[in-house]
């Protein structure tokens, strides 16, 4: 994942900064098959499922209000 080394998504150890599989430092932007997301299998190819799941309903509700915001402002 060095591709994202040079936007600022990573830290010192090349680890993703996220939680539960979304970026804490660009929104919108989701990892899938490192420790740490929404799965306990998160690692691995059993529990990319849930967490492909938990990612597409996250990245759903944030774009929803996003549209919002930008329907109020």
């Amino acid at each position: 994942m060095d591709y994202l080394r040079p936007i600022g998504a990573l830290d010192a150890d090349g680890i993703p900064r996220h939680r539960g599989g979304l970026s804490t430092t660009h929104p919108g932007l989701a990892v899938m098959g490192v420790q740490g997301q929404y799965s306990l299998l998160s690692g691995s190819m059993p529990g990319t499922g849930a967490d492909a799941y938990h990612i597409a309903r996250q990245l759903r509700r944030q774009a929803a209000a996003r549209l919002r915001s930008a329907v109020v402002s």
